[in-house]
């Protein structure tokens, strides 16, 4: 839900939906609450459901391999100049304000 006065959910959506929103011109068509969303997969079930076993080809383009390349040589670059971009920071995380070193006894 999305942290609003009015709380909207996101939800997949069919083709038709979308082809009926825009041949109405009404976007409001495809917005949804909580309530709709779970009358929707009682009635539609899950429509992301075959994402997860889905199997797809994806063409060959020109350019795209090497702009992958050039994306995963900048993200090494970025963690290079910036560990804790990676996740593996060299500091210590920071102790909470006003809390006192534990004494052994």
């Amino acid at each position: 839900m999305r942290a609003r006065s009015h709380p909207t959910v996101s939800t997949p959506v069919t083709w038709e939906e979308v082809e009926h929103a825009l041949k109405r011109r009404d976007a409001s068509l495809l917005v949804f609450e909580a309530p709709q969303v779970l009358e929707r997969v009682a009635k539609k079930g899950d429509l992301f459901a075959p994402v997860l076993t889905l199997k797809q080809t994806l063409p060959q383009l020109p350019g795209i391999e090497e702009a992958r390349l050039t994306a995963d040589e900048s993200a090494v670059g970025l963690r290079a100049q910036a560990p804790e971009l990676s996740g593996k920071s060299s500091r210590k995380p920071a102790r909470a304000a006003g809390r006192k070193k534990a004494r052994k006894v």
